[in-house]
């Protein structure tokens, strides 16, 4: 058997493990779904007769809440054929 033979070989049981590992993994990740994930969320009903009405008026800013972004590191034009830079 020659060096790059080997070498295959050893990059074959690599990939093997990794997917066995994988596979694994998996599994265990199902299992303790279904053994932890039993528990449902319930919601709560409505009450109608409780129920009100919100009303929220905004006001549009004046100004914006962050100001206009200015590069602090300006490039040189690249002056190159067919291009008015």
């Amino acid at each position: 058997m020659n060096v790059t033979q080997h070498a295959h070989r050893g990059h074959l049981r690599a990939k093997m493990l990794a997917g066995t590992l994988g596979a694994g993994v998996l599994l265990t990740m199902g299992a303790l779904t279904v053994a932890l994930g039993d528990d449902q969320a319930q919601a709560t009903p409505a009450t109608i007769g409780s129920a009100s009405v919100t009303t929220v008026k905004s006001t549009p800013p004046t100004a914006p809440a962050t100001p206009i972004a200015v590069p602090s590191v300006i490039a040189k034009k690249f002056i190159g054929k067919d291009w008015d830079g």
